[in-house]
């Protein structure tokens, strides 16, 4: 009878339709994303060790079990520019997560200085295929190794109140939409150190600044 009620307290204690935690990905991931055209796409993320993880977008669907750490990656294939919003899902042994409205287009990386919320500013509006997403320095006290960063996924694009740095990253992404007709997703990556960002031989290689 003590087994059985102890049975029963479990039962009435287990959330109806508890189900385990699906796999972690890159915050860098997130709905509304545009992926780089004519290139192979990494995705990557954590989970479980040795959990299989299927990322699928579009009609492709690719498998990679996690390593001892829970590390997993795979690499969609090439893909040619596309404005249609399409699902990118990444199912493990657990719930999926799901990317909603993700496009093919060009990817850039815009770096400035980290600036104060006492510099907002009204910005631009972006273009409908035009993507915005913000990220820290992702680097802890100057060290080189990027910071491990999961499970924030953002949805890409600012809002109607944008701060200054907005004021040159939309009007760029706008630009590049207009010139290659092309879905455009640029990502502002706000940093302390700008200069420690280039390498030596970047400077070198320019007269101006070989000082």
């Amino acid at each position: 009878n003590r087994v059985y009620a102890l049975l029963g307290l479990v039962i009435l204690l287990s959330p109806a339709g508890a189900s385990a935690a699906g796999p972690e990905v890159a915050s860098i991931f997130g709905s509304e994303m545009i992926v780089q055209r004519d290139m192979s796409v990494p995705v990557w993320g954590r989970a479980e060790p040795r959990e299989k993880v299927t990322v699928t977008f579009g009609s492709q669907s690719k498998t990679a079990a996690s390593d001892s750490l829970g590390r997993w990656s795979v690499t969609l294939d090439k893909m040619p520019a596309s404005s249609q919003g399409r699902a990118m899902v990444v199912k493990g042994s657990g719930e999926a997560v799901t990317f909603e409205n993700v496009r093919v287009g060009e990817v850039w990386l815009l770096l400035g200085p980290r600036i104060g919320k006492q510099y907002s500013a009204e910005g631009p509006v972006p273009n409908a295929n035009t993507r915005i997403r913000s990220l820290d320095g992702g680097r802890s006290n100057h060290s080189p190794t990027p910071v491990e960063s999961f499970g924030r996924n953002d949805t890409w694009g600012p809002g109607q109140r944008n701060n200054v740095f907005d004021v040159m990253s939309i009007p760029l992404a706008n630009r590049l939409n207009d010139k290659l007709g092309v879905p455009i997703g640029i990502v502002r990556v706000g940093i302390g150190d700008l200069d420690a960002t280039i390498p030596f031989q970047g400077f070198a290689a320019i007269d101006e600044l070989k000082d």
